[in-house]
């Protein structure tokens, strides 16, 4: 099955797949933290194949994608069931820290 798009959401470019929802960076995201895609559903986590679906079929291929997560104190929770992916490399993480550039 393939990811169908729906509209926007903000910036954001709206799909799904099933029970499956996908939030996608729109251009002004894109032109200032990379790509980046929340991937959720309603009362489950998404699998890995999901979420390796969402990554490959939204996002170009020469890129890196990553999951981060941050100190205990900077952690913060929306949404139960939901996993944010990122576009890592140094122009969007600092090497020496491997934290997120402001």
């Amino acid at each position: 099955m393939a990811l169908k798009y729906i509209g926007r959401f903000g910036d954001g470019l709206l799909y799904t797949d099933g029970t499956v929802r996908v939030i996608l960076s729109g251009p002004d995201e894109r032109s200032q933290i990379g790509w980046h895609f929340s991937i959720s559903c309603e009362t489950r986590y998404p699998t890995w194949e999901e979420q390796k679906q969402a990554r490959y079929e939204l996002c170009p291929d020469e890129i890196y994608m990553v999951m981060v997560m941050p100190p205990k104190k900077e952690y913060v929770n929306v949404h139960p069931n939901c996993f944010h992916w990122h576009e890592a490399g140094p122009k969007f993480f600092d090497m020496a820290t491997g934290k997120p550039k402001p």
